[in-house]
This record gives C-alpha cells, structure tokens and sequence, in this order.
C-alpha cells in the first residue's frame, strides 16, 4: 500500500530523551517506571534525530521502476506466499468469483463479433457498439458493488449491537448472483435461438454488471478478512482469475462448437450460480473458518 510503504527507525529512547504525555502521566502516577531503554516507535517527525521527516517523492520519483526493499522476508517466501493462501476457503472462494465471472466475460468478448456476424450479419462496428451495453452495466455496478455493499455491512452491523465482522457484507453478493447467470443464459440462448440482437447485448450489459458487482463485494470481504496480507491475497485473485480467462480465450469456440451456444452459456451460467451461492456458507461460517486456518502452520509459514 502506497501511504504505508516506507521503513520506519526504531529509536531507543533514554531518560533524557522524549518520552509521551502518557508514560508521563503514569510515572507520575506511580503506576510504572519507564525504563531507561524503553524501544518506541517514534511519533512525530521530530521527535528523535535519526528519524528525519518522510520526504514525500515527487511524481516524476513515483514512476521509477525500483522504489527500495521494504520486506525482509525472503524471494521464495514472497512468491509462494500468494499460492499458499488458496489453501483459506474464503480466500479460495473470492478467487473463483473473480475467476469465473471475469472468464466468462472474456468468453462472451472471444466470441462476440464471430457470433454477432453470422447470427446477425454484424459488421465489426455493429458488434463493438454493442458493449456499450458493458459499459452501462459496469458504471451503474459501481453504486451497487460499492455504496449498497456497504448499506448492507451497516444494516447487519447494528444488528449485531454495532459490532462489524467481515462477513456482514456478503447478502449484497445476492444481486451479482442473480445478474451473472442472466447475462451468460440470455447471451447463450439469445444467439442459439436467433432472439432479437437485443437479447445477448443485455447479457453482456448483465455480465458486466456482475463482474463489477460481485467481484467488488468478494474482494473487500477478503481485505477485511485478511488486513495484514490484504496485498498478497489481491494477489493470488488476480493472478489466479488471469490464469483462467487466458485458458476460456483459447476454449470458448471449440465449447462452443461442439456442445452449442445454449448448453455452453447455459454450463457457465450453472458454475457461476454455484460459485456465488457459497456467500450463504460464509455468511453463517466464515468468522470460524477464519479463526480456525489462520493458525494452520503452512499459513504461519508464509505469513
């Protein structure tokens, strides 16, 4: 993460040095002593000399390649480290929603002008105008992945006495649940059957709206799951959901080809449904699941 993406020194701080009003006031206290080589990170800028200000880089500086080592762990812990992690269930689950709803929309963009051009004899054009429809659906997915998200995770937080766990935010899953196997059967049937062009352009629309959706929801699940290796499961997600959309570009027209347009969509639409549905299992579980892998000791490994 950028603002935190810098070493801080750790001062040792003696009796003459700065010390906090809150070591002061217990001292004074006579609730503890502080002692002579109390280790504090320091608060302020100037607060000990060999903890000079942060100078902030310029833009120019922000673009360079190479930025400096803020890691001691090693290269090979580093590179296993998003791997492993497919090994928490909530982790695993957010990476095939992402997988899933992000592969068949490459799918559907593999396919789409070849479809369009000898369904609807669409010149190239005619076709890329359609995903338009893809852009309306992912600007109004914006509000309902983002500010509805996060209506929900408050509603489910009062409830709860105003104590806010991760899961509280998954019931807004439910939307993205419904939009992407629409979208993928309306494309699918849509073409197979020769419906109006119509119809498969608002299963792009709808597709879209639920790899903007749905993937925004699963993913701040996991952020919120996971603050200390929020970086390394993003990751994982986006590695692992880049793996499997490269596999659908090369795959999607022999499927196609062989099983047909409506039993093709209509299998992916039935593995979306599927994958998402898992929101209700952790719902209801996943604050155990969480409590229960994090001290798994391949976890503690990579950690």
């Amino acid at each position: 993460m950028p603002e935190t993406a810098f070493n801080r020194r750790v001062a040792l701080i003696g009796s003459s040095g700065t010390v906090t009003e809150d070591a002061k006031t217990q001292s004074a206290a006579g609730k503890s002593d502080l002692d002579a080589t109390t280790r504090i990170e320091t608060a302020s800028d100037e607060s000990h000399p060999l903890d000079p200000p942060h100078k902030k880089d310029s833009f120019i500086q922000s673009l360079r390649l190479v930025h400096g080592i803020f890691t001691s762990d090693s290269l090979l812990k580093m590179f296993l480290r998003p791997i492993v992690l497919l090994s928490l269930p909530p982790v695993l689950w957010a990476t095939l929603v992402m997988s899933v709803t992000i592969g068949f929309l490459v799918a559907i963009s593999s396919n789409f002008a070849s479809a369009f051009s000898a369904t609807y004899g669409f010149l190239p054009y005619q076709s890329g105008l359609c995903f338009i429809s893809g852009f309306v659906g992912t600007m109004i997915a914006i509000f309902f992945g983002g500010h509805v998200s996060d209506m929900v995770a408050d509603f489910f937080t009062r409830r709860n006495g105003g104590i806010r766990e991760p899961e509280m935010r998954l019931p807004a899953m439910t939307i993205g649940l419904i939009a992407a196997p629409l979208g993928l059967l309306l494309y699918g049937v849509g073409i197979e059957n020769k419906l109006h062009w119509m119809a498969p352009t608002l299963g792009l629309g709808f597709l879209s709206f639920a790899v903007a959706q749905g993937t925004n929801v699963s993913l701040a699940y996991i952020v919120d799951s996971y603050r200390p290796i929020a970086g390394e499961t993003i990751v994982t997600q986006l590695a692992f959901k880049s793996c499997f959309g490269f596999l659908l570009s090369f795959y999607t027209n022999p499927w196609v080809d062989e099983s047909g347009y409506s039993h093709a969509f209509g299998a992916m639409a039935g593995i979306s449904a599927a994958v998402q549905v898992l929101w209700l299992l952790f719902f209801f579980v996943g604050k155990r699941v969480r409590r229960a892998t994090i001290n798994w000791k391949v976890i503690r490994y990579v950690g």
